[in-house]
């Protein structure tokens, strides 16, 4: 290696919009459509409610309401058959809570700040195709169990998530501990847009692409570099007046990935660049 780089009531058979509650309103369904989430919960629902599955649309005020610590008890948020393909900005921003929140199946993008979960209390359930994202703090993301289009890969006690077939990163995990080394597994060709983006990075930490690798997304290599109070990022690193040790990418491929929109930022920036030696002048002469 060289320098490089997501009714029916059984009484009288009656609808509503209210259904399957346990007793004890802890666990309660409910479809919101022509009426607000919060006219659909009894006070003592609200009281009890420890995981709401929610179907149908959420509006503002849906959001709103579910941010408003009113549901004081709540700890699972299920909204895997509603209708949402996007998580507005702010939508879930304070439920820092939960312990898990299960994404709609048809879930394409989460915005900014959209959700945020305090030092990897709570995760982010994908029950389908894995989305991109916005900036979110200490993004910790899972997939379901039946999962149809993704897998999880697990190495030195990482959990990462790819493509069902295996050749797509869709999210890799640091889980906020320092390790010398990240390797993105062999064979993987593409680096899903945002696959990285926010995921945390201590200094000095070393990510390595394969040799299989093809194209990098947008924001895909986004990382977020963990410094001590009061380091200021945009010092320069590993001396020359920096006061932080920036780590290495090491990519492997011969052929140099290519590159969407954004794939860099400036923490990733800072790093030192390794590529196989025989390669140097098609690194030097891409694009991006």
């Amino acid at each position: 290696m060289k320098t490089i780089f997501y009714l029916f009531s059984i009484l009288f058979c009656i609808p509503c919009y209210l259904y399957g509650q346990d007793d004890d309103n802890t666990h309660v369904t409910v479809h919101v459509g022509e009426h607000r989430l919060s006219d659909l919960l009894t006070d003592e629902q609200r009281s009890s409610v420890t995981h709401l599955t929610i179907t149908g649309t959420l509006e503002k005020d849906d959001y709103a309401f579910l941010r408003s610590y009113v549901l004081g008890h709540l700890d699972e948020l299920n909204l895997r058959d509603t209708d949402i393909d996007t998580i507005p900005e702010g939508a879930l921003i304070e439920m820092k809570d939960f312990s898990r929140i299960i994404l709609p199946f048809n879930i394409k993008h989460i915005e900014d700040d959209a959700v945020a979960f305090e030092y990897w209390n709570g995760k982010i359930e994908v029950p389908g195709r894995f989305p991109t994202r916005g900036e979110l703090d200490y993004p910790y993301f899972t997939i379901s169990d039946n999962n149809p289009y993704c897998e999880k890969y697990t190495e030195d006690g990482r959990v990462d998530i790819y493509s069902a077939n295996g050749d797509t990163l869709f999210y890799l995990s640091t889980m906020f501990e320092y390790r010398d080394e990240i390797r993105v597994k062999a064979g993987t060709k593409v680096i899903n847009s945002t696959a990285l983006r926010n995921v945390e990075f201590f200094p000095q930490m070393n990510l390595v692409l394969p040799n299989s690798l093809d194209s990098i997304g947008d924001y895909a290599l986004n990382i977020n570099i963990l410094l001590a109070t009061g380091v200021n990022k945009r010092d320069y690193p590993n001396g020359n007046s920096g006061s932080w040790d920036a780590g290495s990418l090491f990519c492997e491929a011969p052929i140099p990935p290519k590159l969407g929109r954004n794939v860099f930022n400036i923490d990733i920036m800072c790093w030192n660049l390794y590529v196989p030696e025989s390669s140097l002048d098609l690194y030097r002469n891409t694009e991006g």
